[in-house]
């Protein structure tokens, strides 16, 4: 109960930042949240530098998790759609997409480091290029929703075994 009411609050943390935000389930039973974050939003095509108005939305994200709970783990994930780079190959392209995807997890976990965020909370940052599509890619629609970053708010050891002591 405990770590469900946190994940709703850190849910509303990430609504309020403009990100879509669900409460998800893992095969263990402990919920996380799990925020999208548009590249297309945060970034110029192609780019891995934060517009200023991305910048401010992940400003307030933090301000509003720090507002709940500091002790939030958090991931973060790099997407990109499969279109190619002018004038490279296609083995090029992919290779280059992760770079980007890689480059663009970073500048978010930046971000929310200089927002204040406890950089020891955060345990993972990856790009994963254009694996792991959400949409199709035969469209613009669908290569938009594929660039993207999400920010996994998970709980902290500390907080599962505050649950855990309050169940008993």
């Amino acid at each position: 109960m405990l770590i469900g009411n946190k994940m709703d609050k850190a849910k509303k943390a990430a609504e309020a930042a403009k990100a879509q935000a669900e409460v998800l389930t893992d095969a263990q039973g402990t919920q996380y949240v799990k925020a999208t974050f548009s590249s297309g939003l945060l970034f110029q095509t192609g780019k891995y530098v934060l517009s200023p108005t991305a910048a401010q939305d992940i400003n307030n994200f933090i301000s509003n998790l720090k507002a709940e709970d500091t002790t939030y783990n958090i991931a973060i994930c790099g997407f990109t759609d499969n279109q190619g780079w002018k004038g490279a190959t296609a083995e090029q392209s992919v290779a280059k997409n992760l770079t980007l995807s890689e480059q663009r997890a970073q500048t978010v976990q930046t971000q929310i480091v200089a927002a204040g965020y406890p950089s020891a909370r955060i345990v993972h940052v990856k790009g994963y290029g254009e694996s792991n599509p959400v949409a199709s890619n035969a469209t613009a629609a669908g290569q938009e929703q594929n660039r993207r970053v999400e920010v996994y708010i998970l709980p902290s050891k500390e907080m599962i075994e505050a649950a855990n002591a309050q169940s008993k």
